[in-house]
């Protein structure tokens, strides 16, 4: 098994830790047991990491914040995605980044989600700014976008109804 590093390496400074809402935490803490599931069965060399089909596997068990109210209306619900999840394994190494161990990737994720909250003026990171940068970074969305693609979901629907949502 990798053990977790530290977001601090190269001689860079360690990233930020992130603050998100209540919804946002939650599905952290859903993600984070769902990786720790998946590590157990599949005997996982990530430990438990949170990836970013983890992540959105939380964003669709936390029923009522705006991620996943977009994802039900662009007609992905967990019921229907969680035997397509369960097929699913990543490997690689995990970083700690506020008390999570993540996929550099979902790493990355985060801080593209702390600018998406920056520009509507959020200091907190909510689950549309997770969802809306999971989908933002397509090229390199990794198995969380893969997966969305393989349902059928554009991320451009995807976005169009998060605006929507938060134009309410």
């Amino acid at each position: 098994m990798t053990p977790a590093r530290h977001a601090k390496q190269d001689g860079q400074e360690p990233t930020p830790t992130p603050r998100f809402t209540a919804h946002a935490s939650n599905v952290l803490v859903r993600a984070r047991r769902y990786a720790r599931q998946e590590a157990r069965a599949t005997h996982s060399g990530l430990s438990g990491a949170i990836a970013t089909h983890h992540l959105l596997s939380g964003l669709l068990q936390e029923q009522e914040c705006t991620a996943s109210i977009a994802l039900r209306a662009c007609g992905v619900t967990w019921e229907s995605a969680r035997p397509v999840f369960d097929t699913l394994t990543v490997s690689g190494s995990g970083i700690c980044v506020g008390g999570y161990v993540v996929t550099p990737r979902v790493q990355r994720l985060f801080e593209s989600a702390a600018h998406e909250a920056a520009q509507r003026g959020r200091k907190l990171i909510g689950t549309e700014h997770l969802l809306l940068a999971l989908i933002g970074g397509a090229s390199d969305g990794g198995i969380g976008t893969a997966f969305l693609h393989r349902l059928g979901v554009q991320p451009a629907a995807i976005r169009a109804t998060v605006e929507q949502h938060l134009a309410r």
